[in-house]
């Protein structure tokens, strides 16, 4: 009786489905998601696939970032973003930096929290920084494809308003080792 669940667990072991991942050092993705914005009475979505929906900021940032391991349990995480639009002659440029804290960093999921600040520049023109927090979960499959899940919370500080932001985004990686 006790070979069949032997086999058993050493076939799930070894297949990846329940073996405990190394750590990865680096992590290379981009985002997709949707995004609100409410304050002063207004509430607007945007839906960013990697690309945003409109260029009228704010919108859902298309986004790469690039995730450093400090430790198997600390992220430290610069995010880029670019657009452009020959319709509206508007280039947008975002970019942040998002500190982390992976909770079982050699599982294969791990929930996640972060810290993030940073800057956005519309054509030069309209500029606003913003900061927040995230809770998250990532998934490492079979040690090289990342998935995370996160939802996170902004407040921009541009002058004059009072704009809040609330994001659902889905990250797809690279798992370096």
């Amino acid at each position: 009786m006790r070979r069949p669940f032997s086999i058993l667990a050493a076939l799930l072991c070894g297949s990846g489905v329940l073996q405990a991942q190394a750590p990865t050092r680096v992590e290379v993705g981009t985002h997709i998601g949707a995004t609100m914005h409410f304050g002063g009475g207004n509430t607007e979505w945007s839906v960013g696939a990697p690309a945003p929906a409109a260029l009228t900021p704010p919108v859902a940032w298309p986004s790469i970032y690039v995730t450093v391991f400090a430790t198997p349990s600390i992220m430290v995480e610069p995010q880029v973003g670019f657009a452009w639009s020959s319709a509206y002659d508007e280039a947008l440029f975002v970019g942040s930096l998002q500190l982390g804290y992976l909770v079982q960093p050699t599982a294969p999921a791990s929930p996640y929290f972060a810290l993030h600040g940073g800057w956005t520049s519309v054509y030069g023109e309209a500029e606003s920084g913003f900061f927040g927090g995230g809770v998250g979960m990532r998934f490492l499959v079979q040690r090289y494809f990342s998935v995370r899940t996160e939802a996170r919370y902004r407040r921009w500080t541009c002058e004059g308003c009072e704009l809040n932001e609330i994001a659902f985004n889905i990250g797809l990686g690279a798992a370096l080792p």
